[in-house]
């Protein structure tokens, strides 16, 4: 996938699929997302979506 000029909103569930190893085939879709987003200089995440990620990812 290349984004040319549209931004692409990178959301917490993206994230999260990116860091579970338990479905290989959403861990790989959502690493060539975030990939592709970087690589292309498209990519936004929001302060929201950091923050939910990291309440997913670190539950009390």
């Amino acid at each position: 996938m290349i984004y040319t000029d549209k931004r692409v909103f990178i959301d917490t569930n993206i994230l999260v699929y990116a860091n579970d190893s338990s479905d290989r085939v959403k861990c790989d879709i959502a690493k060539q997302i975030i990939l592709n987003g970087i690589t292309e200089e498209n990519a936004i995440v929001s302060t929201q979506v950091l923050s939910e990620f990291l309440l997913i990812m670190n539950p009390k």
